[in-house]
């Protein structure tokens, strides 16, 4: 999909200035899509504001929801989730026309449906990645948004990484891989600088190893087009260094216990919607 601008009427209204919220709308911006001028956003703290208006000069700043201008053609809620139940309900009034994108964690659809009286809603799971365009975005919206709408928000998001559409119910597995997987990365990345060092490398040499290791197994694995069974078997030697490692890997069930991670993770995200409905 290439992405094209938007009209210059086009209104893009966020809740919440935090990171999150910060990176979304200078990915908005670097994409070319829409301009500072055509962003406004919300918060009870000026300190947000202030360091959200430094990365997108010319926006517009509010210290309430109530105050967003009440013709936005685009609503993001960014706020974190236990504060959307007093955040939210009041926004009803700035919906008039605005699709609603939500990137807060556990609030279904249904209970947006529930505060703001509308059903023109998506809400999607950004990672931590998204902070420097790289995110694994997933993607779920109620059925009555139209395919066009559809399209025009995943461009948006497109911006700050890849997007996965998926159905609502997938999005606690989305939470569980990529919402929570950017932790588990970093501590198989500690890891091996501790392995590293141990085996006799400096923190330095060990980090600077670590890092480019990962990074280019990625690579190569998005590039050769072959799975990761077989990359492992073409870098695994009979008797050499990596089938050695590879063995203390499976004396502790790497594999299994890394799944469950992300099983368990999106089994609390299930729980903690449930808890909200």
């Amino acid at each position: 999909m290439t992405a094209k601008p938007f009209p210059s009427v086009y209104k893009i209204a966020f809740l919440g200035s935090g990171r999150m919220a910060t990176a979304l709308a200078r990915g908005f911006v670097k994409s070319g899509q829409v301009l500072p001028q055509q962003i406004s956003t919300a918060d009870t703290s000026p300190a947000s504001l202030q360091s959200f208006s430094a990365q997108l000069p010319g926006c517009a700043l509010y210290e309430s929801g109530r105050s967003l201008p009440d013709d936005v053609d685009l609503l993001v809620l960014a706020v974190k989730p236990q504060f959307a139940a007093v955040a939210v309900p009041p926004l009803k009034a700035v919906i008039s026309k605005a699709k609603v994108l939500s990137v807060m964690a556990g609030i279904r659809l249904q209970k947006l449906e529930q505060w703001l009286d509308t059903d023109q809603l998506i809400r999607c799971m950004p990672n931590t990645p998204s902070l420097v365009n790289a995110g694994a975005i997933g993607m779920a919206a109620h059925p009555s948004v139209r395919a066009g709408d559809l399209e025009l928000i995943e461009s948006l998001l497109q911006s700050v990484g890849q997007v996965t559409r998926t159905t609502e119910p997938q999005l606690d597995a989305v939470t569980g891989l990529s919402g929570s997987g950017p932790a588990y990365v970093f501590s198989f990345i500690r890891a091996l600088i501790t392995g590293g060092v141990r085996a006799g490398l400096s923190p330095q040499a060990a980090q600077e190893l670590a890092l480019q290791t990962v990074y280019g197994a990625v690579e190569l694995l998005r590039q050769s087009q072959q799975t990761p069974e077989e990359l492992i078997a073409q870098v695994s030697s009979p008797g050499g260094t990596t089938l050695r490692g590879l063995e203390v890997l499976a004396a502790g069930d790497f594999e299994r216990t890394v799944a469950d991670c992300v099983v368990a993770a999106a089994k609390r995200a299930e729980e903690l919607g449930s808890a909200d409905a």
